[in-house]
């Protein structure tokens, strides 16, 4: 059981260090108030849509816009 808990720590730790701060992830977690927070995917890459409020709008990875936002 000790090895098995251990094994565990051990993937758990390496997933967290491995985890990328990437461009979308430093933008939503550097939003403050009401500023647009933007939706990410797993990856970390911006989500193809994204939303503020009522209004939504696709996105490309980058989190440039590729239409105008819709209600």
């Amino acid at each position: 059981m000790r090895i098995f808990l251990l094994l565990l720590f051990v993937a758990m730790l390496g997933t967290a260090i491995g985890a990328q701060i990437t461009a979308c992830r430093l933008h939503r977690k550097s939003a403050i108030g009401d500023d647009f927070k933007p939706r990410c995917n797993i990856q970390g890459d911006y989500a193809h849509i994204q939303c503020r409020s009522v209004f939504s709008m696709c996105a490309n990875n980058h989190g440039e816009m590729l239409t105008k936002s819709q209600k």
